[in-house]
């Protein structure tokens, strides 16, 4: 079963998909799923809740803040610290739910949310367990890396923000130093 869910993190009303076992009666064990950069709800964190639901377990699969259904600007920013305040968000929303047992709440991070997910179980009460999948535990130095360097970011950026930036296909960072010159 599944239900849409809504919860405020830092004045964003975030959207979520909320994935129960068929004919639950009583408080379960929940986690909540969140999954690598770029994804929304619908992909692979929903893919992962589907599977948590059919073994038992309650399962939150959400859009972090700017990103899908959620609130927040600017969009599609790959932010740690907006993604870690909004999984601490997500546990302190699924410890008020009857259907949970919020002394049972883990949390589940998929690539580069298992960093952002192992920051916000060690920092909140809520959270008892952590589970990470394929975890990619970035810093900025790598993610500076990952993008072509300091001098290319900024460019990025810009091309991110420029009218018309939704249909453009950009190519990897290394194809893109010459675009960000312009």
């Amino acid at each position: 079963m599944s239900r849409s869910v809504a919860f405020q993190s830092n004045g964003a009303m975030l959207k979520g998909t909320l994935y129960t076992p068929e004919g639950a009666s009583q408080p379960l064990p929940a986690a909540i799923v969140a999954g690598a950069w770029t994804t929304v709800k619908e992909q692979m964190p929903g893919t992962y809740a589907r599977e948590l639901a059919a073994r038992g377990f309650a399962a939150l699969a959400f859009d972090f803040t700017g990103w899908g259904e959620s609130e927040g600007a600017p969009r599609y920013v790959e932010d740690p610290v907006v993604k870690t305040a909004d999984i601490q968000a997500a546990a302190d929303f699924l410890a008020t739910l009857d259907e949970v047992d919020s002394a049972r709440i883990s949390g589940l991070g998929v690539c580069a949310s298992s960093g952002y997910m192992a920051d916000a179980v060690a920092s909140n009460a809520n959270l008892q367990k952590v589970a990470l999948v394929a975890p990619w535990l970035h810093d900025p130095a790598m993610a500076e890396a990952v993008y072509g360097g300091p001098e290319v970011v900024p460019g990025l950026i810009a091309l991110s923000e420029a009218p018309g930036a939704g249909e453009q296909v950009l190519l990897g960072a290394s194809a893109i130093g010459s675009q960000c010159d312009r």
